[in-house]
């Protein structure tokens, strides 16, 4: 049995959906670390919780649960430090996500102010701002910026919460001259005391009135939002540009994923000069298919027939109460992306980095960072192995160009601590895959034709 270690009301209506994201180091130097936050969306409000706060506040109740247990004390649990946003713009909100702190340049800086307040002052420095992003009704995408300390209520708030506290001082003198409202006194300071929301207008969106978004999902790396609608529509937002940039049609209830894939890190080089990819996941439940695409523009890379009432799980967070210290050599999550079956099996999805390489018009760049890992694979080992030699296999088999499957063979031909055995047992793989018309590329089967018209002529 589980003991309740904290409980705050923050709202008055019903929860709609629940977010997190965790610490996230930056990628390189000049952009800022993302820090830890919650994010609940209610039907008019959005609560963001600061994720250092909230797990220090565990913390503390946890401890006080133990001295509690051995009879010390009674539990109090620290307030929970946390921000209300009324989201203006939208008839109905159904999905959020947040892309963390946000410190703009200043031509980002100039161009937010002159959409928002085109005659107000600009700071010297750029003010860093929290950006969320929304899906919902009127506005298909909203984009929302909560600059720091720059959220001042307008006339409209204010004459409201004057007339407000106008009728609730009317109310209570005249339950004072009649006798009546003392119950309903009794009922208000039992009732605990709920922040007001602060509020805070649309930046920009993609304004809709026949589309309804369902869901918004965010990459890893901040630069793209894919949704989905009732439309049976995933469309792809790059969140810099506000822009959509790619529609997928026939996907109806679609369920939606990222996968970031990093580039395996060479000798001598910094994780910092690694390429990263991102990776779009699609399930199809009434079409039975999970695809992986290439995020912007890229080609579809692979698909899989799966049956049609499974669930695609795509966490996008990690471990809770990490800094820059304590993520050092930690693996944050087991997995980005999964999909359990109707039997309760789980499979992950691994999806390699050449992958991002696959376009029809890249087969050398793809075959170069094939060749590029033979060398690392090569270089790493001491030693031959079963496990080394069909790693070296399928690596040059995978080679689609002659020209670098020869300069991988050359390479293993260089390697000296592999025996004989080996050699000859992967150059007859290689030997019989040359020979299979199919798999030749475009100048092996120029030079077979202008052999074979020698031949003939001969």
């Amino acid at each position: 049995t589980g003991t309740l270690l904290l409980s705050q009301l923050l709202h008055t209506e019903p929860v709609q959906k629940i977010k997190c994201r965790t610490y996230e180091p930056p990628r390189y130097l000049g952009l800022s670390e993302q820090h830890e936050e919650l994010i609940i969306l209610f039907r008019k409000a959005l609560v963001t919780v600061d994720g250092f706060s909230l797990y220090q506040s565990l913390r503390a109740c946890r401890n006080q649960v133990a001295r509690a247990t051995a009879g010390d004390t009674s539990i109090q649990p620290p307030p929970l430090a946390y921000k209300k946003w009324g989201l203006q713009g939208q008839e109905r909100i159904q999905d959020c996500c947040t892309c963390g702190i946000d410190t703009p340049n200043p031509f980002d800086q100039m161009k937010s102010a002159a959409m928002m307040a085109p005659n107000a002052t600009l700071r010297p420095a750029p003010p860093t701002s929290a950006k969320y992003i929304t899906s919902g009704v009127s506005h298909y995408v909203g984009v929302y910026n909560a600059v720091e300390g720059s959220t001042q209520p307008i006339l409209s708030e204010v004459a409201f919460a004057v007339a407000s506290k106008l009728k609730s001082a009317l109310m209570s003198a005249a339950s004072g001259w009649l006798g009546f409202g003392q119950k309903q006194k009794e009922e208000d300071r039992s009732k605990p005391k709920i922040e007001p929301v602060t509020p805070l207008n649309m930046s920009f969106g993609l304004p809709d009135r026949l589309r309804n978004g369902d869901s918004i999902h965010l990459s890893p790396n901040n630069n793209y939002a894919a949704t989905t609608d009732n439309f049976g529509r995933v469309i792809l937002i790059d969140i810099d540009r506000g822009t959509a940039i790619r529609m997928w049609k026939g996907y109806r209830d679609a369920q939606l994923g990222w996968v970031q894939v990093k580039e395996d890190l060479q000798h001598g080089e910094t994780p910092q000069q690694r390429r990263v990819a991102q990776f779009l996941i699609i399930y199809a439940p009434r079409r039975g298919i999970l695809e992986v695409w290439t995020a912007g523009n890229g080609p579809r890379i692979a698909a899989f027939n799966v049956s049609k009432s499974c669930q695609l799980i795509c966490p996008g967070y990690g471990y809770l109460g990490l800094n820059n210290v304590t993520s050092r050599g930690i693996k944050t999550r087991s997995f980005q992306c999964a999909l359990i079956d109707p039997a309760g099996t789980i499979k992950t999805l691994d999806v390699p980095f050449h992958l991002a390489l696959s376009d029809k018009n890249s087969k050398r760049a793809r075959d170069l960072h094939l060749l590029k890992q033979l060398k690392l694979v090569l270089k790493d080992n001491t030693v031959e192995s079963e496990t080394l030699e069909s790693t070296v296999k399928s690596l040059i088999l995978d080679m689609k160009i002659s020209s670098i499957a020869q300069q991988g063979l050359e390479r293993v031909l260089s390697t000296k601590y592999l025996s004989v055995n080996v050699m000859r047992k992967i150059l007859q793989a290689c030997l019989q895959q040359f020979t299979d018309k199919d798999c030749l590329d475009i100048d092996i089967k120029c030079h077979q034709a202008i052999v074979d018209q020698e031949n003939n002529q001969s």
